[in-house]
């Protein structure tokens, strides 16, 4: 959210939003992310979940993202 957004609730119902859209596709778990050191994003992700200190998140940089998307041409179903 971008910084003259928050505190303003916007955060807390884009998520609302996203576990509504989870669960009317029949999900029934959502997963984010967060810098370790972002103490401000992790106690407001602490009000409304768990903070999981053994699961580990992966990701791609924008190289290894380009060079990923890439390999995609490829495959077939």
């Amino acid at each position: 959210v971008a910084p003259a957004w928050r505190r303003r609730g916007v955060a807390r119902a884009l998520i609302a939003a996203t576990a509504k859209a989870t669960a009317d596709a029949g999900g029934n778990s959502v997963i984010w992310a967060v810098d370790a050191g972002n103490e401000r994003g992790r106690a407001f992700y602490r009000t409304i979940s768990t903070e999981a200190a053994e699961t580990v998140v992966c990701g791609c940089n924008h190289e290894e993202f380009a060079l990923l998307a890439g390999r995609a041409a490829g495959w077939r179903r």
